[in-house]
């Protein structure tokens, strides 16, 4: 198991937009694959009986009825109008949707940055049969590269989309404070200025990350657009003055780590000096 890193992430918007940005980053919890995409260890397979399958091998009008029927239906769950379905999909989608797997989530890192078109596909699935209805994937063996953990790295650097994610929603006047937390495999997301630059920008918002590994690194990103000054991110590390070693009362060799989380987020306060952040 991962050691998992505890985020929280802060928006300051404008509360006549406050409803609009909470649709903005609302959406799937994870980007559309074609289930055939997916290693066996990565997401078991869902089996249907063979007269099912039978049924639903057909063609012409049907198969490309069942198709348009899908993609309508995976539409809110980020499925794009030109991802084509594998067999599978069509067939589980048939028998029994809820195995899908789709899920909505209030903050959505797939719905902040979605695919980019079948050219972004095809750098991760190249060499793929192109011809007919379905999606094929080519044959890779068990132990080869994940192309879907290697989207998601591209996209936000974790293996794993968020995780355990809770959102909310304060009204202070003119301004509106969302708070997410959320659980990262590891690390904290990558490039977080990258994920989320533009959409603040178009909100008029502003945001603070401040993250805290379980091992007790640690570290926080802010930026606001409307300053003119850059995005900043700050990693402490390990040895910081936040992860300290404490003592039993009763047994003073035995000591532990700690880590102080309300005196880092108070100096984290200090350093970004901003008092819309402050609680």
């Amino acid at each position: 198991m991962p050691n998992w890193t505890n985020n929280s992430l802060t928006f300051i918007v404008p509360s006549d937009r406050k409803d609009d940005f909470l649709r903005a980053i609302e959406g799937p919890n994870d980007w559309a694959f074609p289930l055939e995409a997916f290693h066996q260890f990565e997401r078991p397979k869902v089996d249907i009986s063979n007269h099912a399958r039978v049924e639903l091998s057909k063609t012409g009008e049907a198969q490309a009825t069942a198709i348009a029927e899908f993609k309508s239906y995976m539409a809110d769950y980020g499925w794009p109008e030109w991802m084509k379905p594998s067999r599978t999909d069509i067939e589980v989608f048939v028998v029994n949707k809820e195995e899908l797997g789709g899920k909505i989530v209030p903050f959505s890192v797939a719905k902040i940055a979605p695919w980019e078109g079948p050219e972004e596909f095809a750098s991760f699935f190249p060499d793929q049969d192109e011809a007919g209805p379905y999606w094929v994937p080519m044959p890779r063996p068990d132990g080869s590269d994940s192309p879907i953990i290697n989207l998601r790295n591209k996209k936000i650097g974790p293996k794993w989309p968020p995780s355990r994610i809770e959102i909310s929603v304060e009204d202070e006047g003119a301004k509106t404070r969302i708070v997410v937390t959320f659980d990262t495999p590891w690390s904290p997301m990558d490039d977080m200025e990258g994920l989320l630059g533009d959409l603040c920008r178009d909100y008029q918002a502003k945001f603070l990350l401040i993250w805290v590994e379980e091992q007790g690194l640690c570290g926080f990103d802010y930026f606001d657009p409307a300053s003119g000054e850059e995005a900043r991110s700050e990693d402490f590390g390990f040895d910081n003055q936040w992860n300290k070693e404490v003592q039993d009362e009763d047994d003073p060799e035995d000591t532990w780590m700690e880590f102080d989380h309300a005196d880092f987020e108070d100096n984290v306060y200090g350093m970004i000096n901003d008092a819309d952040f402050l609680n």
